[in-house]
């Protein structure tokens, strides 16, 4: 699906890393319980903690479950211990995922990584998966300023390549509303990537400029506008 991109020639594509390139759900979701029982909260479902996934993890402590600041940082830091040690491994890419990466690369696009996990989990995760030699960049989240929101990561990232005229350059690609929202936030297109945990009502809703049911969708819908 394609919206109001013609004329458009990106070369610059952002990617976001969970839910976009590989399914974290059963590593996120179990680290995020045990952050809860932590403070006295039983979930039964962990599916129930799909909504974790994606935005900034103290973000949704917050608005999910009502943390104070500071027991959004406690959450998070109960999180991080288990993620570190077992949750990171408990994750698998998509299918079609190296095969759209090589097929990107070969078009001649650049590929960069913007994600709100921090930049060391999210190195160890491409690296694992040995996804990390498509990305010429990588900026990850921090806890405080800039890079606390998706739209600071994606500013850092257009900074970091230097990336001029990015409105007509620069196409951010990931399956949550942030992603869409830090997209439009730093005037670039954005792609919803319907494989991902993001409904394509949200993904609109949220200005995404193009969806694509699956990754090597994606190639089709950008080399039809090239």
């Amino acid at each position: 699906m394609l919206n109001n991109i013609q004329g458009k020639k990106y070369k610059y594509l952002l990617f976001d890393l969970d839910g976009t390139l590989t399914d974290s759900k059963p590593g996120i979701t179990r680290c995020v319980k045990t952050a809860l029982n932590h403070f006295g909260i039983e979930v039964a479902n962990t599916e129930d903690l799909q909504a974790f996934i994606g935005p900034p993890l103290r973000d949704s402590f917050r608005s999910l479950y009502g943390f104070s600041d500071s027991q959004a940082e406690e959450a998070v830091a109960v999180f991080n211990a288990q993620y570190d040690t077992s949750g990171l491994h408990e994750n698998a890419v998509y299918d079609g995922i190296p095969e759209m990466l090589s097929a990107l690369t070969d078009c001649g696009y650049k590929l960069a990584i913007a994600t709100s996990k921090p930049a060391s989990l999210a190195e160890r995760v491409l690296e694992h998966f040995d996804l990390r030699h498509w990305f010429c960049a990588l900026c990850g989240g921090l806890p405080n300023g800039p890079l606390s929101t998706k739209s600071g990561v994606i500013t850092h990232v257009i900074k970091e390549l230097n990336i001029e005229s990015p409105h007509t350059k620069a196409l951010m690609i990931g399956d949550r509303k942030h992603d869409m929202i830090g997209a439009r936030d730093n005037g670039i297109s954005a792609l919803g990537a319907l494989w991902g945990y993001g409904s394509r009502e949200e993904l609109m809703n949220a200005g995404a400029t193009m969806l694509a049911e699956a990754p090597m969708q994606v190639v089709e819908l950008l080399q039809q506008n090239r």
